[in-house]
């Protein structure tokens, strides 16, 4: 069982989303906090017809690209309490978009 700390990523969590990262041609990985702390991650492959034969099965990132990638990932997730970071491959571009959604608390009960 891997440990978790709020705001963090577990080493061998990023080393699974980078091999992942790296696989991908066209989708995208959704890393999904709660109370800060790493929940889920949900993979989003894109089959595109005019890519078909350039998919893989090994990563095609170099070291340098996966620590770059690891840091920007870590630093964007570390403070998100509620929400969603989103890791988008399209043609070996990498985007991250960041989602944070705000828990309300009083109405009617406790959610967001």
């Amino acid at each position: 069982m891997v440990k978790l700390h709020a705001g963090e990523i577990p080493d061998e969590v990023m080393k699974f989303v980078l091999d992942e990262l790296g696989k991908l041609n066209s989708g995208e990985l959704v890393l999904i906090s709660q109370d800060g702390f790493l929940m889920q991650i949900d993979r989003l492959q894109k089959l595109r017809i005019s890519d078909w034969k350039s998919e893989r099965d090994e990563s095609n990132l170099t070291e340098s690209q996966k620590k770059s990638i690891a840091d920007r990932i870590r630093k964007e997730f570390s403070s998100l309490q509620f929400g969603r970071l989103v890791v988008k491959v399209t043609k070996n571009r990498i985007q991250l978009e960041r989602t944070e959604m705000q828990r309300f608390t009083g109405l009617d009960g406790e959610g967001i």
